[in-house]
């Protein structure tokens, strides 16, 4: 049997290959082929541009980044291709701006918005996008917005 033939077909085959056997050929073979192959991948074989490139070919990708090799650039990435991928975005890279873009497309990933970012301005808009979003808003936030009479403003915007 050609391992690389297989592989080719199918990365995810490559879990079936021990660690100690990989080499970086056959893991960027597949890789390529699927991206979340990844999660296979001996730590040997991998680095940032090697775990960028596959994050780049699949967002989903991201979850089997190790934290050692996981960057800013990765993380907008990922969240860029799916907003609930925040989740996996260690504390120190979830910037305002990445949580702000995924907020946008996804109401249902303030829970992992760092709460340092609860701010009117973030909270309304997540009101104005979905008005489900109320039930993640912090009481002393929702307190703010009813009395600054903002909550007048939105449902006219309705």
């Amino acid at each position: 049997m050609n391992i690389e033939k297989e592989l080719k077909k199918d990365g995810l085959l490559l879990k079936k290959i021990p660690k100690k056997n990989q080499t970086m050929d056959i893991c960027k073979i597949a890789v390529k082929q699927n991206p979340l192959a990844l999660q296979f991948v001996s730590k040997k074989c991998l680095d940032i541009k090697f775990c960028m490139s596959a994050v780049k070919k699949d967002c989903h990708a991201f979850r089997y980044v190790p934290d050692q090799y996981i960057t800013k650039e990765m993380c907008e990435l990922a969240v860029e291709g799916d907003s609930q991928l925040l989740n996996n975005v260690p504390e120190e890279f979830r910037t305002l701006e990445i949580c702000m873009n995924a907020i946008k497309k996804d109401i249902n990933v303030l829970p992992y918005v760092p709460k340092e970012f609860w701010t009117l301005e973030i909270c309304m808009n997540a009101i104005k996008e979905d008005l489900n979003a109320l039930q993640y808003i912090p009481k002393e936030i929702r307190y703010k917005l009813f009395d600054n009479n903002i909550e007048i403003s939105l449902m006219k915007q309705l």
